[in-house]
């Protein structure tokens, strides 16, 4: 296991993300496993953070049990459909987009996961990036019934002021 990089580290603070967003559970020193997720988008070359987290598997369990099956079955079809590409071209981690090989240079909005365990990262799941086309693609698969649950998550968790709402209800978001 590796450290985790300090990309995934909160934008804010500059530190490790230290507590699952949903239910406030202690991450770090509990040695609890989690995923950090980062919602990013370019501009001006610049990478701006629109949003980031990190679930406990509890959470991540309570809130993939919300996905309807249809949206869970079209997931994972389009998951499998990408694994051949997937194994033709060497792991770039968080340099390239996992499933399309897309540059990170190159993407104008991306999103990063990392699994972890206390303060590192399983080294037989390393962090990666997913494109936002990619994203997009498996937002496409998704029911009415799941796009309302990932939605009321965001308002749950994120609570934007309702100028941005539009801006996030926009943002595709998939939990690992």
């Amino acid at each position: 296991m590796q450290s985790i990089p300090p990309e995934f580290y909160d934008s804010e603070s500059g530190e490790p993300i230290k507590h699952c967003r949903k239910c406030q559970k202690e991450l770090i020193d509990s040695h609890s496993e989690y995923v950090i997720e980062k919602v990013i988008r370019k501009v001006d070359d610049h990478e701006q953070v629109l949003f980031e987290y990190a679930l406990c598997m509890n959470c991540i369990q309570e809130v993939q049990g919300e996905i309807s099956e249809e949206s869970a079955q079209n997931i994972k079809t389009y998951m499998l459909s990408k694994m051949e590409a997937i194994r033709e071209r060497p792991f770039m981690g968080t340099r390239a987009c996992l499933w399309s090989g897309t540059p990170r240079e190159d993407l104008k909005e991306f999103q990063m996961i990392a699994k972890c365990v206390g303060d590192k990262t399983f080294s037989f799941q390393p962090p990666f990036l997913i494109s936002g086309s990619m994203m997009e693609e498996l937002d496409a698969l998704l029911s009415s019934k799941t796009r309302d649950t990932l939605e009321g998550f965001m308002d749950d968790n994120f609570g934007p002021p309702p100028e941005f709402r539009e801006l996030f209800r926009k943002t595709d978001l998939v939990i690992f």
